[in-house]
């Protein structure tokens, strides 16, 4: 990432770290970049403003990962109706709930019965998404890590590309807010 930095593949840092995500994905709609790097969250707007001018493919490597599925839910220990909640999540999982989870705008951790016409971004992610998932792939984004790590990570990036810290400075402030919230 530092190297495409230097290179200029990246816009200049005070216009990269002073854009928000929509505005990020507005430009990449526009034809502003070549790779964009987001969550599925994005897929129907980039579809839409580019239609077959896009695709997806998850990073290159020895493993395909991709962070995994539907939002994560949870059951209260003091729920009053903990047996609705936990058949609600079951259905969640479901692949009957498949297709409205994706059409809403999420990967659904089952792509089995998920279709979209060929040729487009939603097939693309459907196809890589289901690599990724039959190799074991499906990890958690990296925001869920810990509270604050979205932040963490962001503002460290951030300081990266703009050279206001080094390799070794950004690892180690991503593993301490990582060891501060696990803790035990």
């Amino acid at each position: 990432m530092l190297d495409w930095n230097s290179k200029g593949y990246f816009p200049p840092v005070t216009e990269v770290n002073g854009t928000d995500l929509g505005g990020a994905v507005s430009k990449f709609v526009a034809g502003q970049g070549v790779f964009f790097v987001d969550g599925n969250w994005d897929a129907a707007t980039i579809g839409k403003g580019l239609g077959s001018d896009v695709g997806f493919f998850v990073f290159p490597g020895k493993y395909p990962v991709v962070a995994g599925g539907a939002t994560r839910y949870a059951i209260s220990a003091k729920s009053a109706h903990p047996n609705e909640a936990a058949a609600l999540l079951d259905f969640f999982a479901s692949s009957k709930a498949s297709q409205a989870i994706f059409d809403s705008g999420t990967m659904p951790n089952d792509t089995s019965s998920l279709s979209a016409p060929s040729g487009t971004l939603n097939a693309d992610l459907i196809a890589e998404f289901a690599k990724a998932a039959a190799a074991g792939g499906l990890v958690n984004a990296y925001a869920d890590a810990t509270p604050s790590m979205n932040n963490t990570f962001t503002q460290q990036t951030q300081e990266l590309l703009a050279g206001q810290t080094g390799e070794a400075a950004f690892f180690k402030a991503i593993q301490d807010d990582w060891t501060t919230a696990h803790r035990s």
